[in-house]
């Protein structure tokens, strides 16, 4: 427990100062974002400081940017649609995730409108088309 939970932190620091060095063009992305805004949540679930409940409101305040009027998410710096064959409801549940440890109603409020366009927009584009396996 303990010796997970410090490599734990102190990996999360590491990546919260250099992520954007692991990256191919020197800036996080979407995936940057919902990954280190779990790790947040988590973080702060097995420690309760403050900081890491700051840090996932950076991250979900980050992921939130990304989303589009229509409710889907941009990849980068705005230039690419999200999406992933494995990943693509992760954005929205790193929110949902985001949502049991934040207390402050107007940000739970803002976060409960970006889950909720997010996955109406999935499903609308998953009638769009044939979908014999019912995926969304």
């Amino acid at each position: 427990g303990d010796t997970y939970r410090a490599d734990a932190i102190k990996a999360f620091d590491h990546l919260q100062r250099v992520n954007a060095q692991y990256t191919a063009n020197g800036v996080e992305n979407i995936i940057d974002d919902y990954s280190a805004l779990i790790a947040a949540v988590e973080l702060f679930h097995a420690t309760q400081q403050a900081r890491f409940l700051d840090a996932a409101r950076d991250r979900a305040g980050r992921l939130m940017a990304r989303q589009t009027p229509e409710g889907s998410f941009i990849s980068d710096a705005g230039s690419r649609p999200y999406y992933h064959a494995v990943e693509a409801g992760l954005p929205a549940l790193s929110l949902a995730h985001y949502l049991d440890i934040e207390t402050d109603d107007a940000r739970r409020s803002r976060v409960r409108e970006v889950i909720r366009a997010a996955l109406t927009r999935e499903v609308d584009i998953t009638q769009r088309v044939p979908n014999p396996f019912g995926y969304a």
